[in-house]
């Protein structure tokens, strides 16, 4: 954002700063600078009152939680696709891409190890929350998504999972475009509830994608690091 434009940048560092004092992730660090503040909340009651604001910090956190577990995990990196990976999660109810957070920058690969780039935000993303909020619209339950990779591993690995799995399927074999690959979702829906995996076979253009649904960021940040522990033993 420094870069592009300079307003954007202060703009970043200030939802960052706010962000933080909401859920109070600075005040075990203030009250050791300031023990007499032991008991202050005035920051969570100032930027986090509202039911939404708590809601959405609660989202916030478990995305952040999620990204550890992916970031702990020694295997996870092996099945990270050549575009990154994102984690998603929306509030219930979740109509638009403002209502689901996700990592901005995504989360890439760092010595073989998952890394967020930065903290997670709402209306950070546009193909995985569209992704996202397709499958809700099937499956109320579902509020929370991961793409990992997708390849002959990845399908070995998942037998053995005892998961459902769906596919996308486009007559299209040519060029197509993260809002196609929305559509086949939409169109496998049309079938019944959006299974907890997806895959999308991909086409010129589109890397091959494993898409993971779940009720929350914890489960699908665990359910893609046991699929990536499968894939370590093959």
């Amino acid at each position: 954002d420094v870069l592009r434009d300079p307003v954007e940048a202060v703009q970043t560092i200030l939802s960052i700063c706010r962000g933080l004092l909401a859920r109070g992730s600075l005040c075990e660090a203030h009250r050791r600078q300031a023990p007499f503040l032991a008991r202050c909340a005035a920051c969570t009651r100032i930027y986090g009152t509202t039911r939404m604001d708590r809601a959405k910090m609660e989202t916030l956190d478990q995305l952040e939680a999620a990204a550890k577990t992916l970031n702990s995990s020694p295997f996870f990196a092996l099945i990270m696709p050549e575009v990154s990976v994102n984690i998603v999660m929306a509030l219930e109810g979740a109509k638009e891409e403002a209502d689901v957070a996700a990592f901005p920058g995504r989360i890439v690969r760092v010595k073989n190890r998952a890394q967020a780039i930065m903290p997670p935000e709402f209306g950070a993303s546009h193909h995985m929350a569209q992704m996202l909020l397709t499958a809700m619209r099937s499956n109320p339950l579902v509020r929370a998504a991961i793409n990992v990779k997708h390849d002959q591993g990845i399908e070995a690995a998942l037998a053995g999972m005892g998961l459902e799995v769906g596919r996308t399927v486009r007559n299209d074999k040519t060029a197509a475009s993260d809002d196609q690959v929305v559509q086949s979702l939409a169109e496998l829906a049309n079938n019944g509830p959006i299974p907890p995996v997806v895959i999308d076979l991909g086409s010129r253009g589109i890397e091959p994608m494993t898409y993971i649904f779940g009720k929350d960021a914890k489960s699908v940040a665990e359910t893609a690091v046991e699929l990536s522990n499968r894939y370590a033993r093959l």
